[in-house]
């Protein structure tokens, strides 16, 4: 009897240093009024929409302005029509690869990361003994679902990377730490990864991870299609304090505003 209620009692101390203090999730929706703004000054620039429908035809694109848009290349403008097909093939090409040069979460301590190396995307907060977690941990989705709600047109900006740039340059940096998030986990590298969009959401495994994180502040943020039944029953169980879900309200602008708010909570950590 004695040796059961050890057991009990250890479970309960173990499971009370999981799971972080506080939890805030952050649900991006498309900025549907500014972006029928947009569609509409674009519609005034642009009366006659040929050149997108010869851009469409030719790289199998949908016209979308001035140019089309790619699952791959992303938003292909009007000069690209320059290009030849063999060129267009060749950058698709670059484009896939450069995507698929992530790693697997499992495989994130195999890596040797040598001096010098830091910069690259794999190093520097590739080893976990290397980047211990900070009081505050944000982890961004980039999956390819985050293309709907946070995607102008340039493939290396984006409000999710102006957003966690701005915790970057502000928040004191032994008290933050930033990960990128798709089936897998890993460690921010290049700040040109938050707006690369690919890969799938795995419900059960983001529950995991928060269950599992031991932070005191964590801050997650992905797409409001991701709000399902058994992760709002999962995120109201825990106290999550959810910032947009239903109202599908909060665009990339807010999420970026909404870096003021979280720069103060890290800093007072």
């Amino acid at each position: 009897m004695i040796k059961y209620w050890l057991l009990i009692s250890m479970f309960f101390s173990v499971s009370s240093f999981s799971f972080p203090k506080k939890l805030e999730v952050y649900f991006l929706a498309p900025p549907v009024v500014s972006q029928l703004e947009k569609s509409l000054k674009e519609f005034a620039q642009y009366p006659i929409v040929s050149s997108s429908v010869e851009l469409a035809q030719k790289y199998d694109c949908t016209p979308m302005g001035d140019g089309c848009f790619h699952p791959q290349l992303g938003f292909i403008k009007e000069h690209a029509d320059s290009l030849t097909k063999e060129e267009f093939e060749k950058k698709k090409t670059e484009k896939t690869l450069k995507q698929l040069k992530t790693i697997n979460s499992m495989d994130v301590n195999m890596i040797d990361c040598k001096d010098g190396d830091y910069f690259d995307i794999f190093c520097g907060k590739a080893k976990k003994d290397l980047a211990p977690a900070g009081d505050m941990e944000v982890w961004i989705d980039t999956s390819s679902s985050m293309k709907r709600v946070d995607f102008n047109g340039d493939e290396d900006h984006c409000s999710r990377r102006s957003f966690a740039e701005k915790l970057i340059h502000s928040c004191p940096k032994a008290k933050l730490s930033i990960s990128v998030f798709n089936t897998s986990k890993k460690m921010l590298g290049g700040h040109d990864t938050l707006c690369l969009n690919y890969g799938l959401n795995d419900e059960k495994r983001l529950m995991r991870w928060i269950e599992n994180s031991r932070a005191k502040h964590l801050v997650v943020v992905t797409d409001v299609d991701e709000l399902s039944p058994s992760l709002r029953t999962f995120l109201d169980n825990n106290g999550a304090i959810m910032h947009g879900g239903d109202y599908a309200n909060f665009d990339g602008e807010k999420l970026i505003k909404a870096s003021s708010e979280l720069i103060n909570s890290c800093k007072s950590l």
